[in-house]
């Protein structure tokens, strides 16, 4: 691909420059600021391990602010690059509204000097969808010099996430949670900054020209795709996203919105379930983590999944949140899309009832 000079290749080289094309369209950016990757955890990866160098002064007051409810893919990667460069790594708090704790983000950036500031916009946990443009714009206004990176991974399947409207730096999203194939995903960077930023993965691919003790990189996006991409996930990845936009993001939203009200109705009335998460729709999506008093998630999803009922137990990669915030080794999480109906709901309540019945 793209190196070969017969029609397969050029076919192939179509087809995977016309999927960045399309996801392009769909975040609403530059074709060149489409990074393809294998997913969220290499995107997200690759970033802290390029910028840092570019903002960030070894040994200084330098910070690096996180959120208590990242998943571990926008957290270790982060946690890491802290330790190398030995300065400060710092969380915002998670309100017991189950919110982030803006009034701290405020203070933070008047009091920090926040180079970095790495969120996700949906929590993979709590379903809780945060207020990324109020975000933006107190971080722009207060620290104009922060690099906003933002973990699309829950947000992008349910919602478009315009990144030029977001005014963010940087977006990662895997493949897999939108209807794609494991093994793709997308790093969104602006120009500007991808331009800076020295490229984490090296190889063929990536290049312009190598000698024997040096090499020059090749323009945007080749830059960051060292190696044989996955053509066929890229390809993928598109259609997912015509298929997406054939049904209607409105029509998506509108139904999950409906559904999650539903179980959010129902679940409550199963005799010691707690919801971990917003009770209300507002700012919420459609992830829904609790617990059963007095049985452990994995003993709730063993006699779930007896009865084909598919649910996550554990701590959702995302220790932190669990320990510090919910105060729970574990959760059951049901994540619901738009292929899900009230049946699912009905289903996944009686199973709760009677399963709280045998404990």
């Amino acid at each position: 691909m793209h190196r070969g000079i017969h029609a397969l290749s050029e076919a192939a080289t179509e087809l995977y420059e016309n999927s960045r094309q399309r996801v392009a369209r769909f975040l609403n950016c530059d074709t060149e600021e489409i990074i393809f990757t294998s997913g969220t955890t290499l995107s997200l990866n690759m970033l802290a391990l390029s910028l840092p160098e570019l903002f960030i002064k070894p040994q200084s007051q330098d910070t690096i602010l996180l959120t208590e409810m990242e998943h571990h893919s926008n957290l270790i990667p982060w946690q890491q690059a802290a330790k190398r460069f030995r300065v400060n790594l710092e969380f915002l708090k998670v309100t017991p509204e189950y919110r982030l704790d803006l009034m701290q983000l405020q203070s933070l950036l008047e009091t920090r000097r926040i180079k970095i500031l790495a969120l996700t916009y949906m929590s993979n946990v709590l379903g809780t969808i945060n207020p990324l443009i109020k975000i933006v714009k107190l971080v722009r206004s207060l620290s104009p010099e922060t690099i906003v990176i933002v973990d699309g991974a829950q947000a992008v399947p349910h919602f478009p996430c315009d990144v030029k409207n977001l005014d963010i730096d940087f977006l990662a999203f895997s493949g897999h949670k939108i209807l794609a194939p494991t093994g793709i995903g997308v790093l969104y960077g602006k120009k500007n900054l991808l331009n800076k930023m020295t490229p984490p993965l090296t190889g063929g691919g990536m290049i312009n020209k190598v000698e024997k003790k040096q090499a020059t990189w090749d323009e945007l996006p080749s830059k960051f795709e060292a190696g044989t991409p996955n053509i066929s996930g890229a390809i993928a990845l598109a259609t997912a996203l015509d298929y997406l936009e054939k049904i209607g993001w409105k029509k998506i939203q509108e139904y999950e919105q409906e559904l999650t009200a539903y179980a959010l109705q129902q679940l409550k009335t199963v005799s010691g379930l707690k919801i971990l998460g917003l009770a209300e729709l507002q700012d919420r999506g459609s992830v829904i983590s609790f617990s059963l008093k007095g049985i452990h998630p994995h003993d709730v999803a063993e006699y779930l999944d007896k009865d084909n009922i598919a649910v996550r137990a554990g701590h959702h990669c995302n220790q932190v949140l669990h320990q510090d915030v919910l105060h729970l080794p574990a959760s059951v999480r049901a994540s619901l899309y738009f292929y899900n109906d009230y049946q699912d709901i009905d289903q996944l309540k009686e199973k709760l009832i009677k399963i709280s019945q045998i404990f």
